[in-house]
């Protein structure tokens, strides 16, 4: 019975009546099979997330329309589903499931983190995991589930361990999914079609407090509504303060650097440029090299920034393999080795400009793994 969520959907129901009852018979089967044997589940310690992961989490969403075990979805660069592997004892720094659509798949709609069943899994500890997780993708939303219970949680203000568990926003038990009208309200909150249709946003735009009524019912402290890149900036701003230097989000000749910085104390004034990536890959940082120096540098400026933000663990390795890859590879007409910077997680390296000149850039990381 349970099987049914195993089909693919592209060999079943089309119209979006189909997919619904598809999708509710599914879901009831499996909210049943976990029904009947949830004391092994949830009470005997020896069931994992790896494993309700495998054989719940992945077709409940199967189920709704995601293409979760990639069967028409194969390029990994086109994959609306991304999933993380469960490894015991050592945590990724990303949620275990982001969902996005074609063909924006950077831009994450909601995020899941799984968790093995157990009576309770609404903590401070992992509410604010999944808020730390969704808060710099700007997803409204995202979900906290073990399967035997389902948690909405409000992901738009900045975590706070304190305030997490009062951000779950909406809730359903397993055995919920057996009723047509329940199942009904997760549906055309979170399937494929639901948030192809603009779901999430209405969700936030409907139900979710506005941000004077949420600092007061989430007991925000004061800053914790602001954005994301507000935030960033406000940081920067404290630097500016003692650096007597100025941070702007400002356009450029090509586009849209995300930094300049001025240092309007000393004649001349002196400019510096700066792009910051979520870092995932040496590959990528090279990426955002070519970036900075090929779209934005012209040559006049001081050294540029590259700044990384790492939400994985063991930032020093990751900036350590970081270092033997430019080195080995010299990328953007890079001069010779990087060289360590005065920052901690940080390097230097020069490079030949289009210009003609040696333009600097600081490679500076900033640790985001807790």
């Amino acid at each position: 019975m349970v099987q049914v969520a195993e089909r693919q959907i592209e060999d079943g129901p089309s119209t979006l009546s189909e997919k619904f009852e598809f999708a509710f018979t599914a879901v009831k089967s499996l909210s049943e099979a976990f029904q009947k044997d949830n004391s092994h589940y949830i009470n005997s310690g020896t069931y994992q997330e790896a494993e309700v992961r495998t054989d719940f989490i992945d077709k409940l969403f199967n189920a709704l329309g995601w293409d979760v075990n990639h069967d028409r979805q194969r390029d990994p660069y086109r994959q609306e589903v991304k999933i993380e592997k469960t490894v015991p004892s050592r945590s990724s720094g990303k949620a275990d499931y982001a969902f996005s659509l074609t063909p924006f798949y950077k831009r994450v709609r909601f995020l899941v983190e799984a968790k093995r069943p157990q009576p309770n899994i609404v903590s401070p500890d992992n509410c604010f995991q999944i808020i730390r997780y969704a808060w710099p993708q700007r997803a409204p939303i995202s979900i906290l589930t073990d399967f035997n219970n389902l948690h909405v949680v409000d992901t738009r203000f900045r975590p706070n361990i304190n305030s997490a568990t009062s951000r779950v926003v909406k809730s359903w038990h397993c055995s919920q999914l057996q009723d047509r009208d329940k199942f009904s309200e997760l549906y055309w909150l979170l399937s494929r079609e639901a948030v192809a249709e603009g779901s999430i946003d209405r969700f936030a735009a409907e139900v979710l407090p506005i941000e004077q009524v949420a600092a007061r019912q989430y007991n925000l402290f004061p800053g914790d509504t602001r954005d994301f890149d507000d935030d960033f900036l406000e940081q920067l701003d404290d630097w500016r303060e003692q650096l007597a230097v100025a941070f702007t989000q400002e356009p450029n000749s090509n586009g849209h650097v995300d930094l300049t910085i001025v240092a309007d104390h000393c004649t001349p004034i002196r400019v510096k440029l700066g792009e910051a990536k979520i870092y995932s890959s040496p590959s990528y940082h090279i990426k955002g090299i070519g970036q900075l120096l090929g779209r934005y540098t012209t040559g006049r400026e001081t050294p540029g920034l590259l700044i990384n933000y790492v939400r994985k663990p063991d930032i020093k390795s990751i900036v350590g393999k970081l270092k033997t890859e430019m080195d080995k590879k010299l990328p953007e007409h890079q001069t010779g080795p990087c060289q360590d910077h005065l920052l901690k997680w940080s390097l230097l390296t020069r490079h030949k400009h289009s210009s003609g000149e040696i333009v600097s850039v600081g490679h500076i990381g900033f640790n985001l793994h807790v």
